[in-house]
């Protein structure tokens, strides 16, 4: 099956998650998330891991679909049709042209910490890795503590990640 293929039929809403998976620079007090002025459209569900490999590509992570784990924050999305145009803008998902996607948007299962599993939302990287450092936590905020390395304040290089 091509990614299109996927990409664009879980773009309906009848078969859309409810939840989404922050694994990067839309945690909780990253400067990206109070600039995309998502808060209302999300409801904090807790801690959680999906399926993947999480790479440092400097400014920000990516996330690929590979054996491993990558953490992050769950949420209960409120309002799709708000939040997922916004969020894709920032990532660089076109769901109609996933070809030129900079991340895809995909349903995946997630363990949530103390709760049952979900199916949420999670961007996963579309391009080549190239020049990434894998993070073998798959934990994003850790991995910044331990390298005492912060986020660009732009959030991202060539434009990508900028306020909505």
């Amino acid at each position: 099956m091509r990614i299109s293929s996927i990409v664009n039929a879980s773009f309906y809403a009848d078969s859309a998650p409810g939840y989404i998976l922050f694994y990067g620079t839309l945690m909780r007090g990253f400067e990206l998330r109070r600039r995309t002025r998502i808060e209302a459209l999300l409801r904090f569900v807790g801690t959680g891991a999906a399926r993947g490999a999480l790479f440092d590509l400097g400014p920000y992570p990516a996330a690929v679909r590979a054996e491993g784990t990558v953490r992050g924050e769950v949420y209960a999305v409120t309002d799709p049709a708000a939040l997922l145009p916004r969020v894709d803008a920032v990532e660089g998902c076109l769901p109609d042209d996933p070809a030129r996607s900079e991340y895809v948007r995909i349903p995946a299962r997630v363990a949530v910490d103390g709760a049952a599993d979900r199916t949420a939302w999670i961007y996963y990287y579309a391009r080549p890795l190239r020049g990434a450092v894998w993070i073998p936590s798959g934990d994003y905020r850790e991995h910044l503590a331990r390298t005492r390395r912060r986020p660009s304040s732009r959030g991202a290089s060539g434009g990508r990640r900028t306020a909505l």
